[in-house]
């Protein structure tokens, strides 16, 4: 059970922190479904798997980032683009 602060602070435990990979200065994004706040941490570029090396492909550095992207979104969302 977590206390709320002044200015709705609250201090996760150490074990929940540790146990989701949250570290000092990490961003979380804030959902409210119904009467419940779900916090997840947000992910940066550094979390993302790097894309399968494709042979053959001539690809430059900004149409391979577009592909890793358009593969996250379809693995993670299930659909071929998030927007």
């Amino acid at each position: 059970m977590l206390k709320v602060y002044g200015k709705g602070q609250v201090t996760l435990p150490k074990a929940v922190r540790d146990r989701v990979g949250i570290n000092e200065k990490d961003q979380l994004i804030v959902e409210v479904r119904g009467n419940e706040i779900v916090l997840r941490k947000a992910q940066s570029i550094f979390d993302h798997k790097p894309p399968r090396p494709r042979r053959n492909v001539g690809l430059t550095d900004l149409e391979t980032i577009e592909v890793a992207r358009e593969e996250h979104i379809r693995e993670k969302y299930g659909r071929e683009d998030a927007g």
